[in-house]
């Protein structure tokens, strides 16, 4: 499994760690749900990144504390980047993001 957040964020939704055709596009929507998490109360101040080059460690220097942030932003990011067709599914994603939301916060707050 990768370190970069980038690539692990690609793997999460389906494209290839090699396809750079939409960096830009994942970026901006990673950085939307970094600061969504900061909003939670993830981290100290808010985060962001740059290219593929920021490592989960590296911004998160005790991410092993709250493993679902991994997993929380790939599904932020695919929300925002490729939501599902089924209105089911969509609501199914949905209610998985609020819900990490909810732990996330639980878990910092303690």
């Amino acid at each position: 499994m990768t370190n970069s957040i980038l690539n692990a964020v690609k793997l999460h939704i389906g494209i290839s760690e090699d396809c750079d055709d939409f960096d830009a596009r994942l970026i901006n929507h990673i950085n939307t749900a970094l600061f969504v998490a900061y909003q939670i109360g993830v981290g100290t101040s808010p985060k962001v990144i740059e290219s593929q080059n920021e490592t989960w460690e590296e911004l998160f220097p005790n991410i092993e504390r709250i493993p679902a942030l991994k997993t929380y932003i790939g599904d932020k990011v695919q929300f925002a980047f490729d939501p599902p067709l089924s209105g089911s599914a969509m609501e199914a994603l949905k209610n998985r993001i609020a819900e990490f939301e909810s732990r996330i916060n639980y878990e910092v707050d303690f």
